[in-house]
């Protein structure tokens, strides 16, 4: 059972962070439409920012809004709280035939999974992936590709 320490705790934030934010999510899907495809709900973004503690605060007396790569994104009160039981508790490298701890961090990475698998309506043991990129810049790059094809699609529409 070999593995990344930064898939582990990327697999650990992902599932601590579903069930806060799939209804938001859900009703953000639920509230688009062909004329708007990325319509975003007033109370679901209120609902959104909430979970996360450092978009509470103001700058110049405005809500802070945060935009920023992958490598230094903030994460809802519930991952920090996940992450921090993890490393308080159970911080190891997952592995099943090793120490005590190491079989706990396994065990909490295997249920991980097995949560995100369930959210994507995953089989066990199955992968799935939003696409096959080369790099993992890519990834991120991806989605802002999309929003950047409908915001070219807007300005034509003028």
């Amino acid at each position: 059972m070999e593995r990344q320490r930064r898939e582990f705790l990327r697999t650990m934030s992902t599932a601590a962070a579903l069930p806060v934010l799939a209804p938001i999510l859900k009703a953000a899907a639920e509230t688009r439409s062909a004329e708007d495809p990325v319509a975003f709900p007033d109370a679901a973004s209120r609902g959104f920012r909430a979970h996360f503690p450092m978009l509470k605060e103001s700058v110049n007396g405005q809500p802070l809004v945060y935009l920023d790569r992958a490598a230094t994104t903030q994460r809802p009160r519930e991952v920090v709280d996940a992450l921090s039981t993890f490393y308080l508790h159970d911080n190891a490298n997952p592995a099943k035939s090793l120490h005590t701890l190491a079989g706990r961090s396994a065990a909490a990475y295997d249920a991980a999974r097995a949560k995100v698998a369930r959210s994507l309506n995953a089989r066990a043991g199955q992968r799935r992936s939003c696409g096959r990129v080369e790099r993992p810049k890519q990834s991120i790059w991806l989605p802002l590709l999309g929003v950047a094809r409908i915001l070219v699609q807007v300005m034509r529409s003028w």
